[in-house]
């Protein structure tokens, strides 16, 4: 049974790693260099830096609230998650595979160029 819980954990963990990952990874050290430069090109608004923070620092307050949340509703459960090799190894093995997606990935570079594009595209000036 213990072996089970292990790897439900792992999974957990490795989803999580991955989600909050991706989530703020590709915004930060994709979207938010890319906005400076198109910034001090005078290429894109200085707006467009703000909806390039926005989302990190929304997952980021997100994974906060919801951490000590736990730990005050359910302190064994946080304990036990915090503690527990298996989660913590699933979210750093999440993180890895999200970040080398990022980095490896054929269709990642062009799709993260078109859709910064269209995103940023109110931004542009004329």
């Amino acid at each position: 049974m213990n072996f089970v819980v292990q790897c439900v954990l792992l999974s957990i963990g490795f989803f999580l790693g991955l989600l909050y990952t991706a989530m703020v990874v590709p915004s930060l050290f994709y979207g938010l260099p890319k906005a400076f430069l198109g910034c001090w090109r005078n290429e894109l608004s200085a707006k467009v830096i703000i909806p390039f923070l926005t989302a990190p620092l929304f997952w980021t307050a997100f994974s906060i609230g919801a951490w000590f949340g736990l730990a005050f509703i359910w302190p064994k459960a946080f304990e036990y998650l915090y503690q527990s090799p298996a989660f913590n190894f699933g979210g750093a093995l999440g993180s890895i595979f999200a970040i080398a997606d990022l980095i490896l990935g054929r269709k990642t570079g062009i799709e993260m160029r078109s859709e910064f594009d269209e995103f940023v595209l109110p931004y542009r000036r004329q």
